[in-house]
């Protein structure tokens, strides 16, 4: 009986070290689906479940006035909607894509520091507000989350491999990205400072620097042609797409600290605990 009990133990842990991500997406999962049908559709989830719902010759019309830089997503909506445009159907890749996202954000913290960090960010990003409201919502913005840390997993992958087949497929998904939402397409720029500070500090001592720099700026030539043709669809449709915009003032960051955490002072320890691991994570790597 004590063997069967230290077994176990083992096996557990077992499980635990090599598995950390698995709960994150489950508890991304759970939260996604709990009460996901109620409130009914606002305004632009109607239009999402709409537009995939629609003849093609239909969706083309409307997209030669507006949502060009949606047509991706409503494409991908197509299929569910020929079975279902109920707020369970249209809102399940979200929640299916929140908990992707989970997963590859404890995959990285379990990759860059220690498998218990990722457990610990994984379940911090399932928990928050935000991430729970889009998992909820029949709108792109929990795919482009799932793709922006898939684009980062890979990038990771191809500094550590120094590999151009993985630089190829980082470009993929950029490409992916910016057609899902164009703005994602800032997230280049944390990319940049990491593949610069990554080879600076020798954290790969065999890798050129130069090099990989290199293949860097050659994956974003390659996701640029490929983000090309998105641009010049949706040029002409600026006005439409952005016109209740504002400028953000002061005030605003307040307010996007209680959207991320529910509440603008919870949102302060969250930026220290960044600023803490961006530099502690550095020296400990």
């Amino acid at each position: 009986m004590t063997m069967g009990v230290a077994e176990t133990i083992e096996i557990r842990q077992r499980v635990r070290l090599r598995r950390p991500e698995v709960l994150p997406a489950v508890a991304a999962m759970v939260l996604g689906l709990w009460g996901v049908t109620t409130p009914s559709f606002w305004r632009d989830e109607s239009v999402s479940a709409l537009a995939a719902a629609m003849p093609l010759r239909d969706l083309w019309n409307l997209l030669g006035g507006i949502d060009r830089v949606h047509a991706l997503y409503y494409l991908l909506l197509r299929p569910i909607a020929a079975i279902s445009t109920g707020e369970l159907a249209m809102r399940l890749p979200s929640v299916v894509a929140t908990a992707v996202a989970a997963y590859g954000i404890a995959f990285l913290g379990g990759k860059l520091a220690t498998p218990r960090a990722g457990l610990l960010a994984g379940l911090f990003y399932a928990a928050l507000p935000m991430v729970s409201r889009y998992a909820q919502e029949a709108r792109s913005y929990a795919i482009v989350t799932a793709v922006a840390v898939l684009a980062t997993c890979v990038l990771i992958e191809a500094a550590q491999r120094s590999s151009r087949r993985w630089y190829l497929g980082y470009a993929a998904c950029l490409v992916l990205l910016g057609w899902f939402h164009a703005y994602a397409l800032l997230l280049v720029i944390a990319h940049a400072v990491t593949v610069i500070l990554w080879h600076r500090r020798d954290l790969a001592p065999s890798v050129s620097h130069r090099r990989e720099i290199a293949r860097f700026a050659g994956a974003l030539a390659v996701a640029g042609a490929g983000i090309v043709p998105l641009a010049f669809l949706t040029a002409g449709q600026r006005g439409a797409q952005l016109s209740w915009l504002t400028s953000p003032g002061l005030a605003d960051v307040s307010t996007f600290g209680q959207e991320i955490a529910g509440n603008p002072w919870v949102a302060l320890p969250m930026v220290a605990l960044m600023i803490f691991g961006a530099f502690a994570g550095g020296r400990l790597t």
